[in-house]
């Protein structure tokens, strides 16, 4: 008799680490909803003169509807990045089931 739970591990492996990164998405747009707002916050002081952000000067000389704008971009791509990278370590972190 075959036993089918050797034969299917690497599927089961498969389907649970895809589940694993399937519950990354959470994270990842709570993240990037905060680094938007964030950016936003600090690119609008920066722009009123209120904040000093290095290099973000000539950004600034351009007028301040653009720096909101590229700062509310980099508040996104920042929260990303740092949401994707703490999902990942809560998924590699043990459960107690």
């Amino acid at each position: 008799m075959l036993d089918m739970k050797k034969k299917n591990s690497h599927l089961y492996d498969h389907n649970t680490l895809f589940s694993k990164l399937s519950e990354t998405t959470q994270p990842v747009i709570i993240c990037a909803a905060i680094g938007a707002l964030s950016g936003f916050l600090i690119a609008f002081l920066a722009a009123n003169g209120y904040a000093a952000i290095p290099g973000f000067g000539p950004i600034i000389a351009y007028g301040n509807i653009l720096a909101i704008l590229i700062g509310t971009i980099m508040g996104i791509i920042i929260g990303t990045i740092f949401g994707f990278l703490v999902s990942l370590i809560l998924i590699m972190l043990p459960r107690e089931k």
